[in-house]
């Protein structure tokens, strides 16, 4: 390199020319960085997972199908469903002569009722109605032909003036068979729904009635009291 001052040759890299002590800028070269993110490589970008994400959005497709159908169920239960199976479930008791289920399908309330009215265990109501069941027919045909029922509607539900009339029927009936209702309250009752339903070409109407949430088959009811009643 040259002094910029007196033109003498001077060693690369040196600041001042050895003739005319002129100091010259020297602009050193700065080396270059082979790494210029630091010590190791740079960081790649996260890179997303489709299989993860696709499994994450399946579960929670599945979650709320879940709750949508356990919503459903319940409304259908304590809701909209106005007994149907309570009504199936009694004709098809009716058809083998179970008699059990006609002790097990009524409000506990009631059942109490009836046994502290006759001084009856759960197994004497019991032997009531399959004694019952032997001697005399609820329905106006023979028990084993409920087996071919239909029902004809979707049921009915009664309207406030007519759940009344029902309330006052149900009172009525337990009092006529000596039932002291001290434990079942009918203002309980708080809906009640009309099925017709033809059994062995015959038509019926048969009740379910809504006691503390819970639908029970009105002829179920009646059924127990009028055995207990009928072997006092």
């Amino acid at each position: 390199m040259f002094c910029k001052k007196c033109g003498s040759s001077m060693k690369d890299g040196s600041r001042f020319c050895p003739k005319c002590g002129a100091e010259n800028n020297v602009v050193m070269k700065q080396p270059i960085n082979p790494k210029p993110y630091g010590y190791g490589r740079p960081t790649p970008a996260p890179v997303s997972t489709p299989g993860k994400n696709t499994r994450n959005t399946i579960l929670v497709i599945v979650a709320m199908v879940v709750v949508v159908a356990l919503i459903i169920s319940l409304f259908c239960v304590f809701l909209g469903g106005k007994g149907k199976s309570k009504v199936e479930g009694c004709l098809e008791a009716s058809a083998e002569e179970n008699a059990k289920y006609f002790v097990n399908h009524v409000p506990n309330d009631l059942l109490d009722d009836i046994m502290d009215s006759y001084d009856a265990t759960k197994s004497d109501a019991i032997d009531c109605v399959d004694d019952y069941m032997g001697h005399y027919n609820w329905w106006p045909c023979d028990w084993e032909d409920c087996e071919d029922y239909e029902l004809k509607n979707d049921g009915k539900k009664l309207s406030d003036s007519r759940l009344d009339d029902f309330k006052d029927e149900f009172e009525d009936c337990m009092e006529r068979r000596d039932v002291d209702l001290s434990e079942f309250d009918v203002d309980d009752i708080s809906a009640a729904v009309k099925w017709r339903v033809e059994v062995d070409g015959d038509d019926l109407e048969i009740y379910t009635y809504k006691y503390k949430g819970k639908w029970y088959c009105y002829s179920a009811s009646k059924i127990l009291c009028y055995a207990v009643y009928n072997e006092a």
